[in-house]
């Protein structure tokens, strides 16, 4: 019989707990709640995860694939907190671990509209994976291990922020990881940063013109603001012209490290650099209309 385990963790702690190795796992934990969603229905989690167990002896042919199966039950195991909640909408951790590669990412329960919520999980799932793609990840040899923060669950918005850290097999150097996701419930789209601002307004904020300085606050810097500063101002059009239109999940095309999400009722941006520089800056720009 497969080894069936239900796991449990603290979000804040970031102490994780796994059943296994190359399976995705629901471990749980605790952040306060925030304010009341509009959507409400009962919830239901998954309880049971369910791996073939490795062979005690060297098999003769080929293995069969690893299989994982979730079942999923109306009521939630005792000790088991949700990560984030709003109204009767919550968010749970599951972790996918394989070898030195550990990902934390957030499945939502509780929606009214059961499409949108399946949308919303595959979403979640499939983006936090491609990062794996996107770094050049072997999960045979290499390190990376990511966590994340609810930023916004709130009004049909939720949105989360990804950090974490990403070392290739026989490097000395560890490459900063830093993402965001931002789904948009009600209408089952992503929030990418070209719905927020135009490109000229994100072009006038970082670069200023010949009337007005440059607007932006770094929120989060590995070198000095001069630095990313003069960085940034000396980027050109193909550069800006990327950074709006190529940003975020969900766009048709690979990801280019760019990422948008809500800070503190502004857009913050995260924008990839050259690893002497800290691998990212996050940058905050005004909360305006197009």
């Amino acid at each position: 019989m497969p080894k069936k385990c239900f796991l449990s963790a603290a979000m804040l702690g970031l102490v994780l707990l796994t059943c296994g190795c190359g399976q995705m796992s629901p471990t749980f934990s605790t952040l306060p709640a925030t304010e009341e969603e509009t959507v409400a229905t009962a919830a239901t989690l998954p309880t049971v995860i369910e791996t073939k167990p490795p062979a005690t002896e060297a098999p003769t042919t080929a293995p069969e694939p690893e299989t994982i199966s979730i079942e999923l039950t109306t009521a939630a195991p005792e000790q088991t907190k949700p990560v984030s909640t709003s109204g009767h909408m919550e968010a749970y951790n599951l972790t996918y671990e394989k070898n030195n590669v550990s990902i934390n990412y957030p499945m939502l329960i509780g929606m009214t509209d059961e499409e949108k919520q399946e949308w919303a999980n595959e979403e979640l799932e499939k983006d936090v994976m491609s990062l794996l793609t996107y770094y050049g990840v072997n999960e045979e040899t290499d390190t990376f291990k990511l966590d994340y923060q609810v930023s916004t669950i709130y009004r049909g918005e939720f949105s989360l922020v990804y950090e974490g850290e990403f070392t290739k097999a026989g490097s000395a150097n560890t490459i900063k990881v830093r993402a965001a996701e931002d789904l948009d419930l009600a209408t089952g789209k992503h929030i990418r940063l070209s719905d927020r601002l135009a490109l000229a307004k994100v072009k006038k904020c970082i670069l200023g013109d010949e009337k007005t300085e440059p607007d932006y606050e770094i929120v989060n810097a590995f070198v000095s603001e001069d630095t990313i500063k003069t960085y940034l101002a000396n980027q050109d059009d193909i550069f800006f012209e990327n950074l709006v239109k190529n940003a975020d999940f969900g766009a048709q095309h690979e990801l280019t490290g760019v990422y948008s999400y809500n800070y503190l009722n502004n857009i913050a941006v995260v924008i990839p650099l050259p690893h002497v520089m800290g691998d990212y800056v996050v940058i905050s720009i005004k909360q305006q209309t197009k």
